[in-house]
């Protein structure tokens, strides 16, 4: 067994769990889920080999998630956390600059783990967030408001510092949508190799880039932009 899933045995705190053990513990078993996951048979890992490649019983599992739903939505919650954080550090004091390195940061997070990729996508069904509980529901929710808050900074500073125009603050629900559409469309694509989706990576960054408009005359530099969105994620 798992040396972290051992209980302890003093006295009558045998079965006391404090808050640093109990998420150590899940911790250790999202680990393990997202060590099965990492294969394009994933949704076939059962909560029975999930314990097993833990070394605990199944029931362990189920202390501490409802279901297989619950470990990928907190799969997916972690991922974002960490792609959030990232996103919030950008270091360009230039917007366009900044933008440019959010939809990197985006895609390369997504690229570089595609076990995580594989669940986060799946976490994104309609289906998936009406059976999940509602407070998970929540939280994933929540997070993608956040998203769109980045987002929404980034632009704002970009009219405050001359980067484009003031138009470009009606274009952030359609940018947050085309980055979220081509994520999509990026992570279904197969047997790519790594220097061919960093291409794909550059030109879809080249194109929402190009949504968002011109830079303003005083900071004028031409986004070349010839081919479309469908073009770009051609297979």
């Amino acid at each position: 067994m798992n040396p972290i899933f051992r209980q302890r045995s003093t006295g009558s705190t045998q079965n006391i769990v404090n808050k640093k053990e109990r998420y150590s513990r899940e911790q250790a078993l999202l680990n393990t889920a997202l060590g099965c996951f990492n294969n394009d048979q994933w949704e076939n890992v059962s909560v029975s080999e999930i314990a097993d490649k833990a070394g605990v019983a199944k029931g362990t599992v189920y202390l501490h998630f409802a279901s297989k739903h619950e470990i990928y939505a907190r799969l997916a919650l972690q991922f974002y956390n960490t792609l959030l954080t990232d996103c919030r550090n950008l270091s360009s004091t230039d917007s366009r600059t900044r933008l440019k390195q959010f939809i990197h940061t985006v895609f390369r997070h997504h690229q570089s783990r595609p076990e995580y990729r594989r669940v986060t996508q799946y976490c994104q069904r309609e289906d998936f967030i009406k059976n999940l509980n509602p407070e998970l529901a929540q939280s994933l929710t929540n997070i993608e408001h956040q998203f769109r808050s980045v987002i929404k900074e980034i632009l704002t500073n970009g009219i405050q510092d001359g980067s484009w125009s003031t138009d470009a603050a009606n274009n952030m629900p359609g940018i947050f949508y085309t980055i979220k559409g081509a994520l999509t469309q990026f992570c279904r694509i197969k047997n790519t190799d790594q220097e061919s989706q960093l291409k794909i990576i550059s030109a879809i960054t080249n194109y929402i880039l190009s949504s968002v408009g011109p830079r303003t005359k005083s900071q004028q530099v031409t986004d070349t932009l010839s081919f479309t969105l469908d073009q770009v994620l051609e297979t």
